[in-house]
C-alpha cells in the first residue's frame, strides 16, 4: 500500500512544467540551434510570472535561467541553474509592467528566448536542458521605471520555482 501511494506520488505531473523543443538537433557551431521553451501550469491556482529579460541569464533578476549542454554519455544534468559566464556590461534594461504575465491552470505560455547566452560547443553530441528558476525576495537589478512601486508589488508577487525542462539530444558538426 505505501508502494502504490509513493507511486501516485511521483507519477503525479509537477505543478508547472518546462518543455524545451528544438527546430533542428543537428547544427554547426557557426549557425547555431534555434530553441523554443513553454511553460504550463498543471496546478490547481494561477502563477505568476515574468518575461525572461536582460539579467536573467546572468542571475541578476528573476527570473534566473540557464542551458546546460552535457556530453552523451556522461555525469548527469547539474541541479542548479547554470549561470551564464560570458563577460558583459553591467546596464540592465528597466522592468515594465507588461512583462508581468498570470497562467492560469491548465494553460501555457511561450517564453523568448532572446536573452539566452551560451558558448557554442566544440562538435561532438550532447544533451541539453533549459532551466527557468524564480527566486522569492530581493531588489531586481532593472528597477527605475516610472511606476517603481507597482513593479516591485508584482515582483514580490511571482510565483517561486526551480525548474529543469525535459533533456534534448543534439549534434554539433
Amino acid at each position: 500500500m505505501i508502494c502504490t501511494f509513493l507511486a501516485t506520488i511521483l507519477a503525479a505531473p509537477p505543478a508547472v512544467e518546462l518543455v524545451l523543443s528544438i527546430k533542428d538537433p543537428i547544427f554547426t557551431a557557426e549557425k547555431g540551434p534555434v530553441f523554443s521553451a513553454t511553460l504550463k501550469n498543471n496546478g490547481p491556482k494561477p502563477i505568476q510570472i515574468l518575461d525572461i529579460q536582460d539579467g536573467s541569464a546572468h542571475h541578476w533578476s528573476n527570473p534566473h535561467i540557464g542551458m546546460a549542454w552535457m556530453p552523451v554519455n556522461r555525469e548527469p544534468m547539474p541541479t542548479a541553474t547554470p549561470k551564464c559566464t560570458i563577460g558583459r556590461c553591467g546596464n540592465v534594461n528597466p522592468i515594465l509592467p507588461e512583462m508581468f504575465h498570470e497562467i492560469a491552470p491548465g494553460k501555457s505560455t511561450p517564453l523568448s528566448l532572446g536573452w539566452l547566452f551560451y558558448e557554442p560547443p566544440q562538435p561532438g553530441r550532447y544533451r541539453v536542458a533549459f532551466y527557468y528558476e524564480v527566486v522569492a525576495g530581493g531588489t531586481p537589478k532593472g528597477v527605475g521605471a516610472s511606476d517603481e512601486a507597482k513593479i516591485l508589488q508584482k515582483y514580490s508577487a511571482l510565483t517561486p520555482m526551480k525548474l529543469r525542462s525535459n533533456v534534448i539530444f543534439v549534434t554539433v558538426k
